[in-house]
C-alpha cells in the first residue's frame, strides 16, 4: 500500500512538473469556465456542480490539468458525431470500444492474451497483488471508456496497452528456446505476424487495421475519424492530384484548415454537401464519405482509394 501511495505522489509532481509547476487554480464559474466546457458539447452540468466547484477549486492545482480533465468529462457525457459499421450517432454505442480494440489491435495481441489467460499459473508474478495491478485499472478505464458518448478514436484508450503488453510479455516464460518443438516455433511465428502486420501497413500507421478488417484499406467502412484520419494525408493528396494530372477538382478535406490547404497548394474549393456537380473529381475525406455528411449521393460515382482515409471521385 505504501508503495501505491508513493507512486500517486511521484505521478502527481510528474504532472505538476508537465505544466511548469504551476500553482494557479482553475478560474471561477464567473471567469468563464461554464462558457468554455459549454463549448465541447451540449451538456447541462448537475444543479449542485457550482457549489462542490467552488469548494474544492483551490486544490485543483494545476489548473489546467483539471480543467482538461473536466472538458473531457462533459465532452464524454454531452457527446459526438461518430460512426461505426455503417451507423451514425451522436450519444455513441456501448460496445463501440470493443469493437474498436478488435479491428484496429494487431491480431497476435490477442493470441498472446489468451495464452496468458489460459497459462496464468504458470506465468503469474509470485506476487498477485502486482498482477491486480496489471489487471483491474484497464478494465476499470475501459469501462469508464465504454460509458462515455463520445466515441471518437482508439487514442482515447491508449492508457490500456502498457498494461496489456506487460501483462503478455511473460508468455515468453512458456518457451524453451533450447529445444525447437511446436510451441517455439508457434511463438517465434506469431513475433513474425506481429512485425509483419505493422510493416506493411507504414506509412498509415494511423489508418492500422488487423487482418479482421481487411487491413487499413478496409477500415473505413468500420471506423472513421481519428480511426483512420486526422489530416495527415495532406501530402499525398497534393502527390496524386500532380501524377494523375487532375481537374476540375473539388476538396472535402477539412482536418486541417484551409490556412495549410493554401499552405500546401491544395487551393481548391469546397464541396458543399448540397451542392451537386458533374464533370468533377472531388476528393473526399472517408470520413466525410461515409459518415452522416450528406455526401452519399456521391457514393453512386466511380471511386478511387487514394489512401486509407480519402478517396477520389469520378462524377460524370
Amino acid at each position: 500500500m505504501l508503495g501505491f501511495i508513493g507512486a500517486v505522489i511521484i505521478a502527481y509532481f510528474i504532472i505538476l512538473g508537465s505544466y511548469g509547476f504551476s500553482f494557479q487554480a482553475p478560474p471561477k464559474i464567473t471567469q468563464g469556465l461554464s462558457t468554455e466546457l459549454n463549448s465541447f458539447a451540449n451538456y447541462t452540468a448537475p444543479s449542485n456542480f457550482d457549489s462542490i466547484y467552488e469548494k474544492i477549486r483551490p486544490i485543483l492545482i494545476p489548473d489546467y490539468f483539471f480543467k482538461g480533465l473536466v472538458q473531457v468529462g462533459v465532452h464524454a457525457a454531452g457527446g459526438h458525431s461518430s460512426y461505426l459499421l455503417g451507423q451514425t450517432s451522436g450519444t455513441g454505442w456501448w460496445y463501440y470500444f470493443p469493437v474498436t480494440i478488435l479491428f484496429k489491435t494487431p491480431i497476435p495481441i490477442f493470441i498472446f492474451l489468451v495464452l496468458s489467460i489460459v497459462y496464468f499459473k504458470k506465468v503469474k508474478n509470485k506476487d498477485i497483488f502486482d498482477e491486480y495491478l496489471l489487471i483491474i485499472p484497464p478494465i476499470i478505464f475501459l469501462a469508464f471508456a465504454m460509458y462515455s458518448k463520445a466515441d471518437l478514436g482508439i487514442r482515447h484508450i491508449l492508457p490500456i496497452f502498457p498494461f496489456i503488453f506487460v501483462f503478455i510479455s511473460k508468455t515468453i516464460n512458456l518457451i524453451d528456446f533450447k529445444k525447437w518443438r511446436v510451441a517455439t516455433i508457434g511463438f517465434i511465428i506469431l513475433l513474425i505476424w506481429y512485425f509483419v502486420s505493422t510493416l506493411t501497413s507504414f506509412p498509415n500507421s494511423i489508418a492500422y487495421f488487423n487482418e479482421f478488417a481487411g487491413g487499413p484499406n478496409g477500415g473505413y467502412k468500420i471506423l472513421t475519424d481519428s480511426n483512420l484520419d486526422w489530416g495527415q494525408d495532406v501530402f499525398r493528396i497534393k502527390s496524386y492530384i500532380k501524377e494523375n494530372n487532375l481537374e476540375n477538382i473539388y476538396l472535402v478535406y477539412n482536418w486541417n484548415g484551409n490556412q495549410y490547404l493554401m499552405k500546401h497548394d491544395l487551393v481548391y474549393p469546397n464541396l458543399p454537401s448540397d451542392r451537386r456537380v458533374s464533370n468533377a473529381n472531388v476528393i473526399i475525406s472517408a470520413s466525410a464519405l461515409v459518415g452522416d455528411s450528406g455526401y452519399d449521393w456521391l457514393k453512386v460515382y466511380p471511386k478511387t482509394q487514394i489512401t486509407p482515409g480519402v478517396f477520389l471521385v469520378e462524377v460524370n
